[in-house]
Order: structure tokens, then C-alpha cells, then sequence
């Protein structure tokens, strides 16, 4: 089991079945040709799909547990609910940034790949190369950017 997670612009999906009337909060897959890419399905895509642990280890090693999961304090923690959809705000961003520059400090000789899976900072500078771009994007260019995680 994992998360799909995808950052962008809100969509509302309104479903108006006799059984099971709902509203979706979501967003669409988009695909930039200058995104991220690491030899995964989801490369150049806005869309991510880790396990629940392989996230959660990411998070706590690169400084973002809290933005991700937060505490009773904090009310826009990215993956308090899930199923979820939560704005991204310029906390988001200056949380995300922060971790991004502290971690190629930590790790100068860190290189976003996969192909030596030896080397655990390659793995995790992917996964914040994708998020660091996304979420930069998101609030760049779109009206209401939120992260959803289905």
C-alpha cells in the first residue's frame, strides 16, 4: 500500500450518484517536459506514488516530518488526513526550499538518481528534487495549488 500524491491546481470533481453522492477534491497528472525525471513511471510528472514507509523515512530524513504529518499545533500538515487535499501556502514553500538547501549542504556529493542504490542521499534527493520543483511550480502558476494524497 502507498500514497498517490500529486501537487497542482484544484479540481472538484462533483459526483451525484443515488448511492454515494459526494464531492471530490483532486487534481489532473500534468507532464512538463523539464520536470524531474529519474527513470521512474511518474517521471516528468506532477504525480508520485511511494509506499507509506519509504515516504515517511524520506520526510523524517530530510526535515520534513512535521509539514508532512505534523502535530496537534499544526493545522496544514500535507498528510494529517488521507485521503487529503490541503492548499499549499508559502509555509509549504519556505519549509520545502529550507530543506532542499540544507540537505545539498549535508550532502554535497549527493546525486538525484537511482542507479546506485547503494548511496541513500541519491534516493532522497530525488524524491526532493521532485517535491522542490512541484510545489514551486504549484504556487507559481496556479490559482489554488494544492497536494492531494489519495
Amino acid at each position: 500500500m502507498g500514497y498517490n500524491l500529486t501537487i497542482g491546481e484544484l479540481k472538484v470533481f462533483y459526483h451525484q450518484d443515488e448511492d454515494e453522492p459526494r464531492v471530490e477534491l483532486s487534481t489532473r497528472i500534468s507532464h512538463h517536459d523539464e520536470a524531474p525525471a529519474f527513470g521512474e513511471v511518474s517521471d516528468y510528472t506532477n504525480g508520485r506514488y511511494p509506499s507509506y514507509s519509504v515516504w515517511r523515512d524520506f520526510a523524517e530524513s530530510v526535515g520534513l516530518l512535521s509539514l508532512f504529518y505534523g502535530k496537534e499545533e499544526r493545522d496544514d500538515a500535507l498528510l494529517a488526513n488521507h485521503p487529503g487535499c490541503v492548499p499549499l501556502t508559502e509555509r509549504h514553500r519556505r519549509e520545502i526550499n529550507e530543506a532542499f538547501v540544507d540537505f545539498k549542504l549535508k550532502y554535497p556529493d549527493a546525486v538525484a538518481t537511482y542507479e546506485n542504490k547503494n548511496i541513500l542521499e541519491n534516493g532522497l534527493l530525488c524524491r526532493l528534487v521532485w517535491l522542490h520543483y512541484w510545489v514551486n511550480w504549484a504556487l507559481d502558476n496556479c490559482k489554488q495549488p494544492v497536494f492531494v494524497n489519495d
